[in-house]
């Protein structure tokens, strides 16, 4: 069975990958939701089910189920670009696929006997999705009216085991607290110390839902005098990753996160 023509309706995408071995489950229209309330376990492969869905709603879109897949979603909007561009973190080939909104689906295989689940964050603008998840088929529409596309697929090339260093990444091992942080010294420009400690003032009043974007806007600011020659980066990096964890990150996603935005800053230019 080859891919459906861009234009053609979800169902036809949704059948075409159920028929490739991925399992289906429908999504509200030009949604991301799923229509079951146990949709893990009603995701499925079988074409007749799968046609029952869309008969009942013609405008449904699809996920496919990420169970056994790990799935690598960039959204350029919050930098996930920046991340997968980079020398560090070149994705191996594999199904790509662009989403209605703009970002990017590397679509993986878990190796044999490895559980990966989701991860929100593990960079800024980059998720995981794993098992208990699932993505937005090709074909289905975004609520802009856009259209999640297969840029390469099934009939392009084989799904690829997902690389070790991206699972290192993923399911990072418990990282080792830094050593307390010796304060700036007397040679410290008067206002770069005080954009820092205003950058980490901001950080330490994050609210829940906002200490990831937070971290990430402070990292990348102090990133930006680091790479200036003002501060070292041994003690940005630890006073970030000291914040980070006393507002309730996780040391390795705080870490990723401070790494990432180190790697996408540029030097400060400091008025005299």
């Amino acid at each position: 069975m080859t891919a459906p023509d861009p234009t053609d309706a979800p169902v036809d995408f949704a059948l075409y990958f159920a028929k490739h071995g991925h399992p289906i489950v429908p999504l509200r229209p030009r949604g991301k939701e799923p229509t079951l309330k146990d949709w893990p376990n009603q995701a499925t492969t079988d074409p007749n089910q799968i046609t029952a869905w869309f008969d009942d709603c013609p405008e449904s879109n699809y996920g496919i189920a990420t169970a056994g897949l790990v799935v690598v979603d960039i959204d350029p909007r919050h930098g996930g670009h920046l991340w997968s561009e980079s020398n560090e973190y070149r994705l191996p080939e594999t199904y790509r696929f662009r989403t209605g909104g703009g970002g990017l689906h590397f679509v993986y295989k878990a190796a044999e006997g490895q559980i990966i689940g989701n991860r929100a964050n593990m960079a800024p603008g980059v998720d995981i999705r794993g098992n208990g998840g699932q993505i937005v088929g090709p074909g289905s529409i975004h609520p802009s009216g856009g259209r999640y596309k297969i840029e390469i697929g099934p009939d392009d090339v084989d799904l690829a085991v997902v690389p070790p260093w991206l699972v290192e990444l993923i399911l990072p091992p418990p990282a080792v607290p830094r050593s307390k942080p010796q304060p700036l010294n007397g040679d410290v420009d008067r206002y770069c110390a005080a954009a820092i400690a205003d950058e980490l003032r901001h950080l330490e009043q994050a609210g829940e839902g906002r200490r990831n974007d937070q971290l990430n806007r402070a990292a990348f600011s102090i990133a930006g005098f680091v790479k200036a020659g003002f501060v070292p980066q041994d003690w940005a990096e630890t006073k970030l990753e000291a914040i980070a964890v006393k507002i309730g990150l996780p040391l390795p996603e705080a870490r990723a996160t401070v790494r990432s935005a180190f790697l996408a800053a540029r030097p400060r230019e400091v008025a005299s």
